[in-house]
């Protein structure tokens, strides 16, 4: 059948359509023939019309067969037409023809086992031929060819999508669908190429031989197979995670950055041969801070002694001389200068670079270590000598061999120079037993630009070498050692104890910061509460504190002569001056609350106070036997005395009257109840109407009423409460106890001279713990709204923190009314179930008693047995000044009372504290945060600290060269081999500035390979997940501009008419 092909309006063309019109199927057929042996196509001849022909495809992968365009007559100019290879159907050769408008037609959509080539017409002198060329493919070129282009092919269906515009599949989804449907149609024999992605072909990193040899003998290039084990069995390879797992360097300033690992005998603890190390090399880059180098001699030691700052490092024998053959002067600081790869001195005999006097530059040898002569010279070595196992021994390998596995630098190690302790046997020995903190080293810098702020002494050991017999000397080499702290193994305390560990008293604040990250959507499934202590949130520093506990205050006041001392005894009971008590007709408030028992029930209980002859009834059927009480309690406003019991009659039967009775009182919730009077009653016959008012006084009841009088005039106590009891009535068969009203005729005192914790306003209260409270019971009898303010309150956190005292202070919210004049709160149980008792505003406040009277109160240890009397008259005296309170967790930098601002009492009882009451700390890991691994390369990756703080270790550009090299040993060496092809290529779409652009992490190490990360962790998920990841990450906000973005009216709230930053949406 025709075949129809439109091309440009040109005459030529249009000549060809013409005659393409009349082509029919019946073309002439050819095949491949053998090599060496070229078929002409006949059908064309020059000057004649362009030809058809069908053209089988090459059936092997090692063929070729080319169409190409000649001169006839010398079988020059030869000109590539068309191709087929490798079993591929035929398509246009690159160049002239593959040109739109050249007259070439390939057609291989009939399905047939030949392609149909209509052929331009030739001129004078030229022809066509076919030829074939073999070329054998070793599996290994098939492997080769194949990694060089893994997951860059699109297929039919992509290409048709493309061409329906749905670009989501090429773009948005191509790195996630192409590779899995390449998976599913490559077993099943159906995959059919279509074009190459250009940005996916370029996202190649190269075969390497290992992975061509892999897929070939693992694999049998099986090349479906390849990809589901790349894409479903292989585990990620993080660029952070290889980073921090091979961060291993030298180091002495952990207290900047990190922790130093091991210590001398501990598990995985490093030692050198040589005495000189790379970070004696530091240079600050801005005041040239850095090490000196002193030979010296001293009595007693036959031999020339190398210090470094001070500290000894090795002894020779011989007067040291420089490399050129002249002698080291004695005692003269050597500048030990920076090298530009400092790690080149790491070894026996390298060349260490000095600067003398007038920068003059010196070269000398590093020596060995050595301590012969030195060893019980306490002024020089201080420390005992460590005895290590057996030099080459699996228990003290050299580094070389224990770091087969992490080969990364290992190319510049010496042999047999560092070795590692492979053993726990030396941890629960003596041999450490007084060593120095290697984690906050000791300040030798005598000015700033001098030398470094501190260094860590040296510590050596002795291994006897079984190969040689001799006894080897060796220096501890403290490296620095990464926590792990992922999102499913945390750090138990955020990473806390390490922050105290490396606290440095010579720079407060420059300590190792706390592990604890924030929860985010990354981490959340692994976040776990602590109650360490030492648990801190993310961004806290350790609080600088003075904990004035018994033992520190004795200590305090034996530094400094005061007399420090927490007082005790204090009562919230209050004197009164009786004489100004006012004689009232009646003590009980009408507010008075009730209590009533003995009664089986009872009706009008406000009636026994309302100042009126309504009655009181009480039902005792069954219990006439037992007697009935009702308890009194006046709102807390004042104090009473009591001379007199009024009891006015009823209106019903007399036999029902009370016969005897029993008052008592008490003057705290929680005291024992103190009888004031008892007797007979003797209540007259006649009855009072009921609903009449009584107007009664002090010396008279309400003479036109029926009453009876009892004279309480030998009580003299004071009390709140009152409780009546009726033993019995007129006739003991009555079941009714009957009566109109109770008069406590009496003293009623003087409005408290100090507010109370409930009245109206902002009040404060202290409270004591209850240690030993087994219960925890309401003593005041607060109502539930004033219980529950309070528990509130002592359940809060405090500024500073106490564990025994708590002072509180109620603002906004109010007590119940009936508990407004309540003085003595009783006891409040908080949040955490702890019993809490109300005590008195200054119990267990320190005061200084130096020059109080001894006669005053009575010591015992750091406390004193005082009244309240005592207390009060040495309040606001500036000679007895109030220092806190006893077991304060004082703050040093918000502490103004002395002497607790001295600095002799700051560096003997400072201390330092994140969580002292043990309260509930959200802690959180971050994704590739993993520990070392303690068989890391001695030249492993550095790390660098900020240049501002004079220890700088390496310059940005080095930094940045690491991250290159994690990079790049990914790419070649990781075996997740596609999913960093498919990294590379997501990283090309979505990218940021390299580091040095002016971004936050200028000088920081692990935040890019964590953002890498990013797009290995998505290369076989989600895009949207991608986005979502990057849409979180702080460097894509600095970069994009959108961190701490706002709205349009959060800035015109703030006063700014600003459009919020649209940098990042636009270009998402």
């Amino acid at each position: 059948m025709p075949r129809h092909h439109l091309f440009s309006s040109n005459g030529a063309v249009g000549g060809i359509f013409l005659i393409l019109l009349l082509a029919t199927s019946d073309a002439a057929t050819y095949t491949c023939p053998s090599v060496d042996a070229p078929t002409i196509i006949t059908e064309a001849t020059p000057l004649g019309q362009p030809t058809s022909i069908a053209i089988g495809s090459t059936t092997t992968k090692s063929s070729l067969c080319t169409l190409t365009r000649r001169q006839s007559s010398t079988g020059a100019r030869r000109v590539p037409v068309a191709r087929s290879y490798a079993g591929r159907e035929w398509e246009k050769s690159a160049g002239l023809f593959a040109r739109s408008g050249s007259g070439l037609v390939v057609d291989c959509s009939g399905g047939a086992a030949a392609c149909e080539l209509t052929l331009p017409s030739l001129k004078e002198d030229q022809e066509y031929v076919l030829e074939s060329f073999s070329h054998d493919v070793t599996p290994e070129v098939e492997a080769a060819r194949f990694l060089e282009q893994a997951d860059i092919k699109l297929y039919r269906d992509a290409a048709s999508n493309e061409q329906r515009g749905d670009r989501k599949c090429v773009f948005h989804h191509i790195h996630f669908l192409i590779v899995s449907r390449f998976s599913e149609q490559r077993a099943k024999g159906q995959i059919e190429c279509v074009f190459h992605h250009r940005h996916f072909f370029t996202a190649t990193f190269g075969p390497t031989r290992e992975s061509i040899n892999d897929l070939v003998t693992n694999y049998s290039n099986n090349f479906a197979s390849w990809i589901h084990t790349q894409m479903y069995e292989t585990p990620a390879s993080y660029h952070r995670e290889f980073l921090r797992r091979n961060t291993h360097p030298k180091f002495e300033y952990p207290y900047l950055t990190a922790a130093v690992g091991p210590r001398p005998c501990e598990q995985y603890s490093r030692w050198r041969k040589y005495a000189i190390t790379s970070r004696d090399l530091m240079d600050d880059r801005k005041t040239l801070r850095q090490k000196h180098l002193t030979i010296e001699q001293k009595e007693g030691v036959n031999g020339y002694l190398w210090m470094v700052d001070g500290t000894f490092r090795t002894v020779t024998k011989d007067h040291p001389t420089f490399i050129d053959g002249s002698l080291v002067e004695l005692n003269v600081r050597y500048r030990i200068d920076e090298m530009k790869r400092s790690f080149l001195v790491n070894c026996v005999g390298c060349n260490v670079d000095l600067k003398g006097v007038n920068e003059t530059q010196y070269t000398i040898a590093n020596p060995p270590v050595s301590i012969e002569g030195v060893e019980g010279n306490v002024d020089v070595l201080p420390y005992s000598t460590v005895a290590l196992p057996p030099f080459g021994s699996n228990e003290f390998p050299a580094v070389e061999k224990a770091s087969e596995d992490f080969p990364l630098f290992t190319a510049w190690m010496k042999d047999d120079e560092n070795a590692m302790l492979n053993s726990d046997s030396l941890e629960s020995s003596t041999q450490c037993d007084g060593f120095p903190s290697f984690r906050q080293p000791e300040a030798v810098a005598v000015e700033y630009d001098d030398a470094p702020q501190s260094i860590l002494p040296t510590v050596f050991g002795r291994s006897l070498n079984p190969d040689t017999g001799v006894e080897e000397i060796f220096a501890y080499d403290p490296h620095l050692f990464l926590y792990e702290n992922t999102p499913d193994k945390p750090l138990a305390d955020g990473g806390g104890q390490l922050v105290l560990d490396t606290y440095n008293p010579l720079q407060p604040g420059k300590q190792v910061i706390c592990h604890n990250v924030h929860r985010a959507y990354d981490n959340e499934d692994g976040c776990q509460l602590s109650y360490l202590d030492t648990a801190c949130s993310p961004g806290a520093e350790p609080q600088e504190t003075i904990v004035l506990d018994r033992t520190n205050l004795e200590g305090i006041n034996a530094l400094t002569g005061r007399n420090l001392y927490a007082v005790t005894g204090l009562t919230i009971d209050e004197e009164f001056d009786v004489e100004e008590g006012e004689p009232v007709n009646n003590v009980l408030h009408m507010d008075s609350a009730l209590t009533i028992e003995g009664c089986n029930s009872w009706s009008r209980g406000s009636s026994t106070k309302d100042r009126n002859t309504e009655k009181f009834w009480c039902d005792r059927l069954g219990t006439q036997h037992l007697p009935s009480s009702i308890i009194f309690s006046p709102p807390r406003a004042q104090l009473s005395i009591v001379h007199k019991l009024r009891m006015y009659t009823s209106n019903t039967s007399p036999y029902s009257d009370p016969a005897s009775f029993i008052l008592e009182g008490r003057a705290k919730p929680d005291a024992e109840w103190e009888v004031i009077g008892s007797g007979d009653f003797d209540l007259p016959l006649d009855r009072n109407a009921r609903g009449l008012p009584i107007e009664s006084t002090y010396g008279s009841g309400d003479v036109n009423h029926t009453y009876t009088e009892v004279s309480l005039s030998n009580n003299t106590k004071v009390y709140w409460d009152y409780k009546l009891t009726i033993p019995s009535t007129r006739d003991p068969t009555k079941q009714n106890l009957q009566f109109a009203e109770v008069e406590l005729p009496g003293l009623l005192l003087p409005y408290f001279p100090i507010s109370h914790s409930c009245s109206a306003g902002t009040h404060s209260s202290r409270w004591k713990k209850e240690v030993d409270a087994e219960t925890c019971p309401n003593t005041a009898n607060l109502c539930e709204g004033t219980y529950k303010l309070f528990s509130d309150l002592i359940s809060d956190k405090r500024d500073i923190y106490n564990p025994t005292i708590r002072t509180v202070t109620r603002q906004f919210r109010e007590c119940d009314s009936i508990d407004m004049y309540k003085l003595d709160l009783g006891m409040v149980q908080a949040s955490d179930g702890t019993c809490w008792k109300h005590v008195h505003d200054l119990e267990h406040a320190i005061f200084d008693l130096a020059g109080a009277d001894l006669a005053n109160y009575n010591l015992t240890g750091s406390v004193a047995q005082v009244s309240n009397a005592f207390v009060d008259g040495i309040l606001n005296d500036p000679a007895h000044p109030i220092i806190g309170s006893l077991d304060d967790h004082s703050a040093i930098d918000s502490s103004s009372n002395s002497p607790l601002d001295q600095q002799d009492v700051q560096d003997a009882f400072m201390t330092l504290e994140f969580n002292p009451s043990r309260e509930a700390v959200l802690i959180c890991g971050s994704p590739g945060e993993v520990a070392t691994n303690p068989l890391a390369s001695d030249h492993s990756f550095d790390i660098t600290v900020p240049q501002k703080d004079g220890t700088r270790t390496m310059s940005i550009w080095e930094l940045s060269a690491q991250r290159h090299t994690v990079w790049a040993h990914m790419a070649m060496h990781a075996d997740d081999q596609l999913r960093q092809r498919q990294s590379w290529a997501l990283s090309q779409i979505i990218a940021v500035g390299l580091p040095g652009s002016g971004m936050v992490f200028y000088e920081a190490n692990e935040p890019y390979p964590a953002f890498y990360d990013q797009y290995v962790r998505n290369g076989f998920g989600s895009y949207r997940k991608l986005l979502k990841d990057m849409s979180f990450n702080l460097i894509m906000s600095e970069w994009l501009t959108f961190l701490s973005n706002k709205s349009l009216q959060s800035n015109i709230n703030n006063g700014l008419y600003s459009p919020p930053d649209e940098n990042y949406g636009e270009l998402i």
